[in-house]
């Protein structure tokens, strides 16, 4: 076994070494060209891959919010069978506004009457015309601040709520800077593990 001397020299002539390889490397233009191209080649890749998933982020986003609204509202209707169907059916709308994001319920009876409504209603009577025959059917404000759906149900009453969503953006923005950087978490070591 060596002394230590010999051991502290041998390390500090092999750190030497690899900062005189470094030093080579930094000043190599077409080193850093090839890595500079293979980096963006990489952020390219991910950008592609980024953008679909981003989207599909926000369309869960979206359908969970709608999902959330069907079934907070459901029991309220099939409650209505078993009592006074109007006084259960103004209590449960009045309930349901402020729960998961619920903004406004409007109900429409057989008649084309409304049966039932709370909360901020005003359009809603529009979104019930573009009700689905076969489900729900949901419609985003163009700002993105507020979700606008209507469905039939089994009782001959077709729903329309008024979803905020405006914390969507928000959730998108984070979920695309986790990824971003991630991206840069891979790809930076990968541009320089390049140069070497």
């Amino acid at each position: 076994r060596p002394p230590p001397t010999i051991r502290n020299r041998r390390g500090l002539e092999s750190l030497m070494r690899i900062l005189k390889d470094w030093r080579l490397l930094l000043g190599c233009r077409l080193c850093w060209k090839i890595a500079a191209c293979v980096f963006l080649l990489f952020l390219a890749i991910e950008s592609v891959i980024l953008v679909p998933s981003t989207q599909r982020f926000e369309t869960a986003m979206l359908a969970q919010r709608t999902n959330a609204a069907i079934i907070t509202i459901e029991p309220t209707l099939a409650a209505a069978d078993y009592g006074n169907r109007q006084e259960m059916l103004t209590e449960g709308v009045r309930n349901a506004v402020g729960k998961y994001g619920i903004t406004g319920v409007l109900m429409i009876g057989p008649t084309g009457a409304p049966i039932a409504a709370s909360g901020d209603i005003a359009g809603l009577e529009g979104q019930i015309a573009r009700a689905a025959p076969m489900g729900a059917r949901p419609q985003r404000h163009a700002d993105g601040s507020r979700l606008d759906l209507s469905w039939p149900s089994e009782r001959g009453i077709v729903v329309a709520t008024r979803i905020d969503t405006s914390g969507v953006a928000g959730e998108v923005t984070a979920y695309s800077l986790r990824i971003a950087g991630l991206v840069a978490i891979i790809g930076v070591p990968a541009g320089l593990t390049i140069l070497q």
